[in-house]
């Protein structure tokens, strides 16, 4: 089951929230070879974040 993380964008400030994967299901979805992207944030679209 995903879990909720808060992060705040370093380059624009916005705070907000993501889903993202147990460790568990990363392992399967790579196993699987399935396309994971990194975080974003959903203003600018950057990938420099700091998690909360």
């Amino acid at each position: 089951m995903p879990q909720t993380v808060r992060y705040h964008c370093l380059n624009c400030g916005h705070n907000f929230s993501c889903e993202i994967l147990t460790h568990d299901e990363l392992r399967d979805a790579r196993s699987q070879l399935k396309s994971l992207s990194p975080v974003h944030c959903p203003q600018c679209n950057r990938t420099d974040l700091r998690r909360e």
